[in-house]
Protein backbone atom coordinates (compact mmCIF):
# COMPACT_ATOMS: atom_id res chain seq x y z
CA UNK A 1 0.00 0.00 0.00
CA UNK A 2 1.31 3.53 -0.75
CA UNK A 3 2.47 5.56 2.23
CA UNK A 4 0.26 8.19 3.85
CA UNK A 5 1.95 11.11 2.12
CA UNK A 6 1.41 9.55 -1.32
CA UNK A 7 -2.26 8.91 -0.55
CA UNK A 8 -2.71 12.43 0.78
CA UNK A 9 -1.12 13.92 -2.34
CA UNK A 10 -3.62 12.01 -4.46
CA UNK A 11 -6.59 13.82 -2.88
CA UNK A 12 -7.68 16.51 -5.38
CA UNK A 13 -7.78 20.13 -4.29
CA UNK A 14 -11.31 21.47 -4.60
CA UNK A 15 -12.17 24.88 -6.00
CA UNK A 16 -15.36 26.88 -5.61
CA UNK A 17 -18.35 25.40 -7.49
CA UNK A 18 -16.43 22.16 -8.28
CA UNK A 19 -18.58 19.05 -8.44
CA UNK A 20 -17.58 16.52 -5.77
CA UNK A 21 -17.12 13.32 -7.73
CA UNK A 22 -16.22 9.76 -6.74
CA UNK A 23 -12.56 10.70 -7.24
CA UNK A 24 -12.68 13.05 -4.25
CA UNK A 25 -14.62 10.61 -2.12
CA UNK A 26 -12.50 7.53 -2.91
CA UNK A 27 -9.14 9.25 -2.46
CA UNK A 28 -10.24 10.58 0.94
CA UNK A 29 -11.54 7.14 1.85
CA UNK A 30 -8.19 5.50 0.91
CA UNK A 31 -6.27 8.03 2.99
CA UNK A 32 -8.49 7.62 6.04
CA UNK A 33 -8.31 3.83 5.71
CA UNK A 34 -4.51 3.94 5.71
CA UNK A 35 -4.52 6.19 8.80
CA UNK A 36 -6.86 3.78 10.62
CA UNK A 37 -4.70 0.79 9.72
CA UNK A 38 -1.57 2.51 10.94
CA UNK A 39 -3.13 3.65 14.20
CA UNK A 40 -4.60 0.20 14.90
CA UNK A 41 -1.33 -1.64 14.23
CA UNK A 42 0.43 -2.87 17.39
CA UNK A 43 3.25 -0.64 18.57
CA UNK A 44 6.68 -2.21 18.23
CA UNK A 45 7.96 -3.00 21.70
CA UNK A 46 11.63 -3.17 22.60
CA UNK A 47 12.77 -6.36 24.33
CA UNK A 48 15.66 -6.66 26.77
CA UNK A 49 17.70 -9.84 27.16
CA UNK A 50 19.62 -10.27 30.42
CA UNK A 51 22.88 -12.22 30.64
CA UNK A 52 25.12 -13.37 33.46
CA UNK A 53 28.70 -12.32 32.59
CA UNK A 54 30.14 -15.81 32.09
CA UNK A 55 33.25 -14.67 30.23
CA UNK A 56 35.56 -16.99 28.34
CA UNK A 57 39.24 -16.10 28.43
CA UNK A 58 40.28 -13.79 25.61
CA UNK A 59 43.73 -14.37 24.14
CA UNK A 60 46.42 -14.93 26.77
CA UNK A 61 44.14 -13.61 29.51
CA UNK A 62 44.00 -13.72 32.42
CA UNK A 63 40.26 -14.21 32.56
CA UNK A 64 37.84 -12.72 35.06
CA UNK A 65 37.17 -14.52 38.35
CA UNK A 66 33.61 -15.57 39.05
CA UNK A 67 31.25 -15.48 41.99
CA UNK A 68 27.61 -16.51 41.78
CA UNK A 69 26.18 -14.62 38.79
CA UNK A 70 28.96 -12.03 38.52
CA UNK A 71 32.45 -11.49 37.12
CA UNK A 72 35.11 -10.07 39.44
CA UNK A 73 38.41 -8.43 38.53
CA UNK A 74 41.00 -6.15 40.08
CA UNK A 75 43.49 -6.54 42.87
CA UNK A 76 46.15 -4.98 40.65
CA UNK A 77 45.80 -7.50 37.81
CA UNK A 78 44.18 -7.36 34.37
CA UNK A 79 41.19 -9.34 33.10
CA UNK A 80 39.94 -9.89 29.57
CA UNK A 81 37.04 -12.11 28.61
CA UNK A 82 34.16 -12.52 26.17
CA UNK A 83 30.97 -14.51 25.75
CA UNK A 84 28.58 -15.10 22.82
CA UNK A 85 25.02 -13.83 22.77
CA UNK A 86 22.13 -14.98 20.60
CA UNK A 87 19.73 -12.34 19.26
CA UNK A 88 16.57 -12.92 17.19
CA UNK A 89 17.26 -12.64 13.47
CA UNK A 90 16.13 -9.49 11.60
CA UNK A 91 15.57 -7.49 14.80
CA UNK A 92 17.34 -4.19 15.49
CA UNK A 93 19.88 -3.79 18.30
CA UNK A 94 19.12 -0.73 20.40
CA UNK A 95 21.57 -0.66 23.30
CA UNK A 96 23.93 -2.42 25.69
CA UNK A 97 23.62 -2.03 29.46
CA UNK A 98 26.27 -2.95 32.03
CA UNK A 99 25.41 -3.16 35.75
CA UNK A 100 28.01 -3.56 38.48
CA UNK A 101 30.30 -1.90 41.05
CA UNK A 102 33.82 -0.55 41.25
CA UNK A 103 35.97 0.18 44.29
CA UNK A 104 39.24 2.11 44.27
CA UNK A 105 41.36 2.94 41.25
CA UNK A 106 40.63 0.05 38.92
CA UNK A 107 42.43 1.59 35.93
CA UNK A 108 40.62 1.02 32.63
CA UNK A 109 37.36 -0.94 32.38
CA UNK A 110 35.74 -1.22 28.95
CA UNK A 111 32.78 -3.35 27.83
CA UNK A 112 32.06 -3.75 24.12
CA UNK A 113 29.45 -5.38 21.90
CA UNK A 114 31.00 -6.88 18.78
CA UNK A 115 29.67 -8.26 15.53
CA UNK A 116 31.97 -10.85 13.94
CA UNK A 117 31.75 -12.39 10.48
CA UNK A 118 30.98 -16.09 10.47
CA UNK A 119 33.26 -16.77 7.50
CA UNK A 120 36.03 -14.17 7.66
CA UNK A 121 35.99 -13.46 11.46
CA UNK A 122 36.24 -9.70 10.78
CA UNK A 123 34.90 -7.92 13.88
CA UNK A 124 33.02 -4.60 14.00
CA UNK A 125 32.52 -2.71 17.24
CA UNK A 126 28.83 -1.93 17.69
CA UNK A 127 28.85 -0.45 21.20
CA UNK A 128 31.68 0.82 23.42
CA UNK A 129 31.15 1.53 27.15
CA UNK A 130 33.97 3.05 29.22
CA UNK A 131 33.37 2.35 32.91
CA UNK A 132 36.81 3.41 34.13
CA UNK A 133 35.47 6.31 36.18
CA UNK A 134 31.82 5.28 36.49
CA UNK A 135 30.19 6.05 39.82
CA UNK A 136 29.63 2.91 41.88
CA UNK A 137 27.24 1.17 41.70
CA UNK A 138 26.95 1.73 37.96
CA UNK A 139 24.11 1.07 35.56
CA UNK A 140 25.23 2.41 32.19
CA UNK A 141 23.39 2.14 28.87
CA UNK A 142 24.87 3.07 25.49
CA UNK A 143 23.23 2.83 22.06
CA UNK A 144 24.72 1.40 18.87
CA UNK A 145 27.46 3.67 17.54
CA UNK A 146 29.36 4.18 14.29
CA UNK A 147 33.05 4.75 15.00
CA UNK A 148 34.38 4.61 11.46
CA UNK A 149 36.62 7.57 10.51
CA UNK A 150 35.99 9.50 7.32
CA UNK A 151 32.31 8.70 6.79
CA UNK A 152 29.87 11.38 5.69
CA UNK A 153 26.34 11.74 7.16
CA UNK A 154 24.68 9.47 4.58
CA UNK A 155 27.31 6.75 5.01
CA UNK A 156 27.05 7.00 8.80
CA UNK A 157 23.26 6.56 8.62
CA UNK A 158 23.60 3.55 6.31
CA UNK A 159 26.31 1.99 8.49
CA UNK A 160 24.25 2.54 11.64
CA UNK A 161 21.25 0.80 10.07
CA UNK A 162 23.52 -2.09 9.05
CA UNK A 163 25.08 -2.31 12.53
CA UNK A 164 21.66 -2.39 14.20
CA UNK A 165 20.19 -5.14 12.00
CA UNK A 166 20.73 -8.63 13.42
CA UNK A 167 21.83 -10.97 10.62
CA UNK A 168 22.56 -14.40 12.03
CA UNK A 169 23.33 -15.86 8.60
CA UNK A 170 26.40 -13.61 8.29
CA UNK A 171 27.44 -12.67 11.83
CA UNK A 172 27.81 -13.84 15.41
CA UNK A 173 27.50 -11.41 18.33
CA UNK A 174 29.87 -11.16 21.29
CA UNK A 175 30.27 -9.15 24.48
CA UNK A 176 33.83 -8.43 25.70
CA UNK A 177 34.99 -6.89 28.98
CA UNK A 178 38.59 -5.79 29.51
CA UNK A 179 40.13 -4.52 32.75
CA UNK A 180 43.62 -2.95 32.77
CA UNK A 181 45.09 -1.98 36.16
CA UNK A 182 46.56 1.47 36.81
CA UNK A 183 50.26 2.16 37.10
CA UNK A 184 51.22 1.61 39.87
CA UNK A 185 48.63 -1.13 40.50
CA UNK A 186 46.14 -0.77 43.35
CA UNK A 187 45.90 -4.11 45.13
CA UNK A 188 42.72 -3.03 46.92
CA UNK A 189 40.82 -2.02 43.76
CA UNK A 190 37.94 -4.21 42.62
CA UNK A 191 35.50 -4.30 39.71
CA UNK A 192 32.35 -6.38 39.61
CA UNK A 193 30.13 -6.90 36.58
CA UNK A 194 26.79 -8.23 37.76
CA UNK A 195 24.63 -8.06 34.67
CA UNK A 196 24.84 -7.52 30.91
CA UNK A 197 21.68 -6.53 29.03
CA UNK A 198 21.05 -6.12 25.32
CA UNK A 199 17.91 -4.36 24.12
CA UNK A 200 16.51 -4.92 20.63
CA UNK A 201 13.35 -3.97 18.75
CA UNK A 202 11.39 -5.88 16.11
CA UNK A 203 11.57 -4.81 12.48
Amino acid sequence: MPDLQTLFNAVPTAAARDVVTEKYHNSLRDTLGAVINQLSSPVSQATTLTFSPTFLQSGLGPNWSFALGEAVGGGGTSADGWFPIQLPDSTHIQSLTVIGQRHGNIGSLVVQLWRQGIVDSVASELIYIDLSSATSPFNVTVSVQVNVPGLGPAAIAATLADFQLVNNSKYKYLVEAALTPPNPPDATALARINTIQVTYAPS
